[in-house]
């Protein structure tokens, strides 16, 4: 099997302040197999000026304000792959991170969705705590209102559009 292309998504509003630290962080993984997409929520900040500097290292898109949700799902209908993750403008990911996710796809094919520990930071990027996650469980999730994965998380954008799945798996990043 080869490699699997992933996408990347960044839904941006007034993110100005965090979003250069974000892009610098997806651009710079070993994992060149990606396309990474960046939408501007209307933006009233430099926000917009920001994304021309990147003209070329990646998609960019503006459109008014309509809210993070709209925001997403146009960035979803803009993806070109199946497997796809969210990476909000203020949550830089940690080195190694798409050669983690496209690892575990091209070992585990039935896997739906991976996502990784994470670590939560102040907007001055120092470490407020360690998030370590676990492995989903539906009846946790319903029952215990527990929602485990967050930041980094991958999904098969297939799942969303209905296709039946074999045996779906989410997974933890080792």
């Amino acid at each position: 099997m080869s490699s699997p292309r992933l996408t990347v998504i960044t839904p941006a509003y007034n993110a100005g302040a965090f979003l250069q630290e974000t892009i610098d962080s997806v651009l710079a993984q070993d994992y060149r197999a990606f396309d990474y997409i960046v939408i501007d929520d209307g933006s009233t900040d430099n926000t917009p000026q920001l994304l021309e500097r990147y003209r070329g290292r990646l998609t960019a898109f503006r459109h008014e304000n309509c809210g993070e949700q709209r925001t997403v799902n146009r960035a979803i209908e803009l993806a070109k792959t199946d497997i796809v993750g969210i990476v909000n403008a203020d949550d830089p990911i940690r080195p190694g991170l798409l050669s983690a996710v496209a690892a575990a796809y091209e070992a585990r094919p039935e896997l739906v969705a991976v996502y990784p520990d994470w670590i939560m930071i102040d907007r001055n990027g120092v470490v407020l705590r360690h998030m370590l996650t676990i492995e989903y469980d539906y009846s946790g999730m319903i029952e215990g209102h527990v929602c485990i994965p967050g930041p980094g998380t991958f999904f098969r954008l297939s799942m969303l559009r209905g296709e039946p799945a074999r045996s779906p798996k989410l997974a933890v990043l080792e």
